[in-house]
């Protein structure tokens, strides 16, 4: 969610600087204060709030007040985000959200979100090591335990993985931006685009690089790695252990071209799963580059914002409504976010459930079998279970781009002894990137006769 909410802050942003009210509501010193008064009334409800949590959890031994300070944690960010998105239309800050633009306006102009979300891990930090600590004792009994987080490690960790998953690549993509206006004529525009392509591409590395990852050595980890990639001909580089102090258990390929894509395993995924369940985990990242998910959902999410915004111009030519009114250029940007988030989630959750399928299919041939096995299916589920009890994840939670683990482990349950080369969710994901690659050509070819 952090991410999805980050990237709507930015993308608002920008369309209020392009399409924002010519009359503001609010204007001058009182921008600032609609723009950062909210923020800290939510941080400071929720601190308050996530102290009251942390004194039931040490009184009344109440486990689930830190799953209830974790939800309102999420409904801060959102809120907040979501005035954000409203802030920059009403209430526009001179030099940020309107006006020219330098490198580092874009990190100033949701300065007020990221300091939401940074303020609100600070005060989350005490019950998540409530939490740590309370499972202790039986980590002490079968893996190794790592040192707890200190309150500003914790919330470093936190922006590293969460935050500058999306600011490094738009830090970037905003610095050569820049120079790119710097240099205005002078710079071809073909070299304009090749830049932008250059920084996405080279952004993994940067991001690995501020992940706090080392190359594997030799032995059986980097073998069975090596061996599954080769397998379905995926060129990744590693696989590097990707140091979280044992508080993620998490699998990921970072990257979309090889050599700058990485493959990277979390120390406590290292720790904590044998063998046959790291299988099924690798067998599910290594899908996701085999079956091209990324790329096709970037497809589908432009095809969507694409399809969105000239459904929103056909209803203003249909209903009069003037081309230059900026608060219908602002409905319709709001629309195109909203789009594209529903987007991201619908077709997401479809590529995790593919890539579920696939290394159930990986599992089950590897045993010699051409149909889903229910020791596959099985092997898979119990990786999915074992991810959400170390992440202390209820597997009925639903998350907007991976569903549920419960649904997730029904899927896998409902595929056992069907062919492994006639998978309905296979069936269904060709639908979906047909669907998307149609959806795209239509929205592009408006462009010729405007």
């Amino acid at each position: 969610m952090v991410q999805l909410l980050l990237i709507a802050a930015i993308a608002a942003t920008h369309m209020g600087r392009i399409t924002g009210l010519a009359d503001p509501w609010i204007t001058g010193r009182w921008s600032w204060v609609a723009a950062w008064a909210p923020m800290a009334v939510l941080w400071l409800a929720f601190h308050v709030f996530a102290q009251r949590c942390g004194h039931r959890m040490d009184e009344q031994g109440d486990v689930y007040a830190a799953v209830r300070a974790e939800r309102s944690m999420n409904a801060a960010r959102f809120t907040g985000t979501a005035w954000h998105i409203v802030s920059v239309f009403i209430a526009p800050i001179p030099g940020l959200t309107t006006g020219s633009e330098s490198w580092f306006t874009p990190v100033l102009s949701i300065l007020p979100v990221l300091a939401l979300f940074i303020g609100l891990w600070w005060s989350f930090h005490p019950l998540d090591l409530r939490v740590r600590e309370a499972t202790l004792r039986r980590r002490l009994e079968h893996t190794p335990v790592h040192p707890p987080l200190t309150r500003v490690q914790y919330v470093w960790f936190c922006v590293r993985h969460q935050l500058l998953l999306i600011l490094l690549p738009y830090c970037l993509l905003s610095a050569w931006a820049g120079v790119s206006d710097a240099l205005g004529d002078r710079m071809p525009a073909w070299t304009r685009f090749a830049g932008i392509g250059v920084v996405l591409i080279a952004s993994p590395a940067v991001l690995r690089a501020a992940w706090d990852t080392v190359l594997i050595g030799p032995g059986s980890v980097r073998d069975r790695a090596r061996r599954m990639l080769r397998q379905y001909g995926v060129h990744a580089r590693g696989p590097y252990l990707w140091r979280t102090h044992g508080s993620m258990v998490n699998g990921a390929i970072l990257g979309v071209f090889y050599p700058l894509r990485y493959l990277l395993l979390t120390d406590a995924l290292l720790d904590r799963l044998d063998d046959r369940h790291l299988d099924g985990v690798l067998a599910h990242e290594v899908a996701h580059v085999k079956l091209r998910h990324l790329p096709w959902l970037a497809v589908s999410v432009i095809a969507s914002v694409l399809v969105a915004g000239w459904g929103c111009a056909l209803a203003g030519h249909t209903t009069g409504i003037p081309a230059e009114a900026a608060w219908f250029d602002g409905a319709a940007s709001v629309v195109s976010l909203t789009a594209a988030g529903l987007t991201i989630g619908f077709v997401s959750r479809r590529f995790e459930w593919q890539a579920d399928a696939f290394a159930a299919r990986h599992l089950s041939i590897a045993s010699g079998s051409a149909v889903i096995t229910r020791d596959g299916a099985e092997t898979m589920s119990d990786a999915l279970q074992a991810v959400a009890d170390l992440n202390g994840i209820p597997i009925a939670r639903f998350s907007w781009r991976h569903g549920s683990i419960g649904t997730r482990q029904e899927r896998l349950a409902g595929i056992v002894g069907i062919p492994c080369d006639r998978l309905p969710i296979d069936l269904a994901a060709k639908r979906l990137k047909a669907v998307a690659l149609i959806a795209l050509v239509s929205g592009l070819v408006p462009f010729w006769w405007v």
